[in-house]
């Protein structure tokens, strides 16, 4: 079990997972820029990223920006969109009990992008790890859960298998050593980079053997001096 001064950010095994020289320099080097898909993303987000924003409609609730939090896996921060269906009595499992809506009901996170799917398994364990962390904080069990892309208006359906759960197990335990080391990782260029926000940053291609922060202190400011 981690401490609270130990936990890391769900968002951040999106980042380890596309790119731990990104991870590195976001989460150790505490380095971020902006680029216009980051943007468009956080404006989708904000859409959804109010924590009094909640409803009913029918038999499913809707409750948006839920703060989570996993202790055995070092992880926080807050769920998109948790989906709430009623839970027939005769469903095997704990139900989720939620102050407002009387009965017992079944738990489906949702997760917004901005993009469309991934061929990695990024946007997939992000999701995993909300789910972590609302069955350990409630007891429950969450089979499955849904990654809405905004770029092509699709919902994906996840299933939360035991391969994707034992992958998130093992990068949230590589997130941890690695912060652990403070070692920062140095970028190598590949197709992906052109995406990133943080390429004037990371530099990739210059080779470099250092950390950013110690590749600018000994290259830029070193020679204003």
């Amino acid at each position: 079990m981690y401490t609270d001064d130990e936990l890391l950010m769900i968002s951040g095994i999106q980042h380890f997972v596309f790119c731990q020289a990104q991870w590195s320099l976001i989460h150790i080097e505490q380095e971020w820029k902006e680029n216009r898909l980051t943007a468009e993303g956080q404006v989708l987000h904000k859409n959804v990223d109010d924590p009094f924003l909640g409803y009913r409609r029918d038999d499913v609730v809707k409750i948006y920006a839920m703060p989570i939090v996993s202790y055995s896996l070092g992880i926080y921060g807050v769920a998109d969109c948790i989906e709430l269906t009623p839970m027939p009595e005769h469903v095997p499992g704990k139900p989720f009990r939620h102050p407002h809506y009387p009965g017992g009901w079944g738990v489906r996170p949702v997760e917004f992008k901005h993009g469309k799917p991934k061929e990695d398994n990024a946007d997939r364990l992000q999701l995993a790890a909300q789910a972590a962390c609302i069955e350990e904080m409630y007891g429950i069990n969450i089979p499955s859960g849904s990654i809405f892309y905004a770029k092509t208006r699709h919902r994906e359906e996840v299933k939360l298998d035991p391969a994707l759960r034992e992958e998130l197990q093992t990068v949230c335990r590589e997130m941890h050593q690695r912060m652990a080391e403070k070692r920062a990782v140095i970028g190598t260029y590949g197709t992906r980079c052109k995406s990133c926000s943080l390429l004037d940053l990371c530099m990739p291609k210059l080779g470099k053997k250092e950390s950013v922060r110690m590749y600018i202190r000994r290259n830029i400011w070193n020679s204003r001096l």
